[in-house]
């Protein structure tokens, strides 16, 4: 009984982990990285 509780707990913790892993890897590639501006450098 035990053991099966045991690996009942790896699966899921597994299955979470790679979903999070998933999430966090999609998030990356998703990202858009807009810069717009103007600057301006004056010396003395």
């Amino acid at each position: 009984m035990y053991r099966e509780t045991r690996k009942r707990k790896i699966i899921i913790f597994s299955l979470i982990g790679i979903l999070l892993l998933m999430a966090i890897g999609y998030a990356a590639f998703q990202t858009n990285l807009d810069v717009k501006g103007n600057s301006q450098i004056t010396s003395n």
